[in-house]
């Protein structure tokens, strides 16, 4: 948990017969992240075993049936019982191509016609707003009102050469005749005169809008007329899922052929080959390397060289030139902070992952300074929602799914944490169950009774340090874990965050925090701490003096009197710079109290203002505000803070970045990708 998955690095030559089987069965595994190795392209005879015409086409057709999945809410296909060791699904790419096609014309005139139905609802909005805003005897106006009578039997051809307009037509059938009296634009008015004369409407006059039940009946004919292009797009709206919904099975085989066929082409795309051999090589979690081998072995009925090497913690130093990727082993729980941890780099190959630790001391530090049960559970429920969301984001799922669980367990810290505290809401309804923070805050000691020994402002920064003692000497820890690994004993011994490091920075935090609290007379090892602290202090001269020399080796020169005068100087540095490191990376810690009285002095600030507020709703509104703004704005601020003592005051005393996650060649989503 606390380290990456050991890699080793897989080479096999196989018989060109057997390269498809092969082939397959590396799919269904899903184990290898493959590694093209020059060296074999190198020597006379290999080339590259295989180069699809057709990889392209098939990886752009299963993204658009990805897209036509999404845009239809249809679940991508589960790949996790697809068999694909003895065949692959049946792929018929004409097929696809034209359902595919077909399926994208169909929506491009369904959006079409969405389109004119929205032009049409747009036009017809400003029309009702010229009838409403029209007065009597108005000189000037935009519109136009005309009557007439046209025989029963041309009017479906008429209304159909007007249905292109927006306006309102009145219409009143009589024995041969259907009378008309038609509202429109002026800037309509050309084009529709030419229609109604080509028609040779008899009785043709313009109308008199200045009539108050004229207008009134077509203003009722209008509302009517909205009300119908309304439900017209609302009805066009769901037409495009419908669709898709209905080709869903075909959609989701059409998918499934196209990914394994994808991947397929990839692994064969990463073989070298001879004229009677396929050559191919990766990286294999050492956790998986027997499923691999049984599985090449199964495929070839034996006929397969198989090697497989062990790399060290230090890359460099093993045979194999490519870099090892990164693989990490965290449980369910701790898996989504990856996606932290990963914001500030891939953890080398080898090296400690923080990530278990991170998913405590973040979700910790957040619940201390977003201590309040009600807002709390409103933050939890928000990271339900972004974790329900996450399985309808095929694109983003994983990253959105991750934080959605982050911010649900941080809501669930900050509800504990409230109910420590007595906080909901800003209210204290019920009395704390560790220490009383708003009465302390609020007016500097507790008004309810705890067992906790914290019942002043200097009580909570003293935790805000305990929890920085516990992050940094954690550091520390790592630090010494990554080094023994690397067999960089002097780092180990005389780093600044080595063991010397480490014991310097414990005494002199014990001694400074029992000055504090006791008083430096009764501390009961102040003769002993101050010479420890200067015996490390005068240790570290070594530190530039192997740099020097270190520096000379490989420059292949003799050591030279300057570079001695210049040994205190840098010594004098490096040591100001960790003292100067030690003592902020502490004080920083201090956010963490300050963050938690910050919230309980804002909430009380804003509850004053309500119970001033002379109109009860305003009240309510001030308080629904004060929530709403506290719960984004000091959400917000406790993540980004948590993040940042994460990333400066515990990832620098350890963390190597520079990793690259590891990424192998699999159907399954969840083995192919670092969430």
């Amino acid at each position: 948990m606390l380290l990456t998955e050991k890699m080793e690095y897989l080479s096999a030559i196989v018989l060109s017969q057997d390269v498809d089987s092969v082939t397959k069965r590396l799919l269904a595994v899903g184990a290898v992240e493959f590694a093209i190795d020059a060296h074999y392209r190198d020597q006379e005879g290999v080339r590259q075993y295989s180069k699809s015409t057709t990889q392209n086409k098939i990886a752009d057709l299963r993204r658009r049936c990805g897209t036509l999945l999404e845009l239809g809410k249809i679940a991508y296909p589960d790949t996790r019982d697809l068999e694909v060791s003895r065949e692959l699904p049946a792929l018929d790419l004409s097929r696809v191509e034209n359902l595919v096609g077909e399926l994208n014309t169909k929506i491009a005139s369904i959006r079409e016609e969405q389109r004119r139905v929205q032009q049409r609802l747009h036009e017809m909005r400003i029309l009702q707003k010229r009838l409403l805003s029209y007065t009597d005897n108005q000189v000037e106006h935009a519109l136009l009102s005309y009557r007439g009578l046209i025989p029963l039997v041309y009017a479906p051809n008429l209304q159909k050469k007007l249905k292109s307009f927006s306006l309102v037509s009145l219409e009143t059938n009589h024995v041969n005749e259907l009378a008309l009296e038609l509202l429109f634009n002026k800037s309509d008015a050309p084009e529709i005169m030419k229609i109604l004369e080509r028609y040779r409407l008899s009785e043709l006059a313009p109308s008199n809008l200045d009539e108050v039940s004229l207008r009134e009946r077509f203003r009722t004919q209008l509302e009517a007329s909205l009300q119908g292009l309304v439900q017209e797009q609302e009805q066009r709206s769901s037409l495009v899922e419908n669709l898709l919904q209905s080709e869903q099975a075909s959609l989701q085989s059409a998918w499934l052929a196209l990914r394994a066929k994808e991947l397929y082409e990839q692994i064969q795309g990463q073989f070298n080959s001879t004229n009677t051999t396929v050559i191919f090589s990766g990286w294999v979690p050492a956790s998986e390397k027997m499923v691999v081998i049984e599985a090449l072995k199964e495929a070839t009925q034996g006929r397969a060289i198989i090697q497989l090497e062990a790399v060290p913690v230090d890359a460099s130093k093993s045979e194999v030139q490519a870099e090892p990727p990164t693989k990490l082993k965290n449980n369910v729980v701790s898996r989504p902070y990856e996606l932290l941890v990963n914001t500030y780099g891939v953890v080398k190959y080898g090296q400690v992952d923080p990530t278990f630790m991170v998913s405590i001391f973040f979700t910790l530090m957040f619940g201390l300074m977003f201590a309040d049960a009600g807002q709390g559970l409103v933050i939890f429920f928000l990271g339900i929602y972004l974790w329900r969301r996450a399985y309808k984001a095929k694109s983003a799922g994983a990253s959105l799914m991750n934080a959605g669980k982050i911010v649900t367990y941080c809501g669930l810290s900050a509800i504990f944490f409230g109910v420590m505290f007595g906080s909901y809401f800003g209210f204290q309804w019920l009395a704390p169950v560790w220490f009383d923070l708003h009465g302390i805050v609020m007016t500097g000691e507790p008004h309810h009774t705890t067992a906790s020994s914290i019942q002043s402002i200097y009580g909570i920064f003293a935790l805000s340090f305990k929890i920085g003692f516990v992050v940094i000497g954690t550091g520390f820890l790592f630090n010494a874990i990554n080094q023994v690994r690397k067999k960089n004993y002097f780092a180990l011994v005389f780093g600044a965050n080595g063991l010397l490091g480490a014991l310097f920075y414990a005494s002199a935090m014990h001694m400074i925090w029992d000055a504090l609290t006791q008083g430096l007379e009764s501390y009961p090892y102040r003769d002993l701490v101050p010479l420890l602290l200067v015996g490390i202090a005068v240790s570290f001269i070594l530190i530039p003096v192997k740099h020097t020399l270190e520096e000379n080796k490989k420059e292949k020169r003799s050591l030279a009197f300057k570079q001695i005068v210049v040994w205190p100087l840098q010594w004098l540095f490096e040591l100001y710079e960790m003292m100067i490191g030690y003592f902020s990376s502490t004080v920083s810690f201090i956010r963490i109290g300050a963050m938690g009285m910050v919230h309980v002095v804002l909430m009380s600030v804003f509850y004053s203002m309500a119970q001033q507020s002379p109109y009860l709703w305003l009240s309510i509104v001030i308080i629904v505000f004060a929530n709403v703004l506290v719960i984004a704005l000091e959400g917000l601020l406790a993540a980004v803070n948590s993040m940042r003592l994460q990333f400066y005051e515990f990832f620098s005393r350890y963390f190597e970045s520079g990793g690259r996650i590891y990424q192998p060649i699999s159907l399954h989503e969840e083995t192919g990708k670092q969430s």
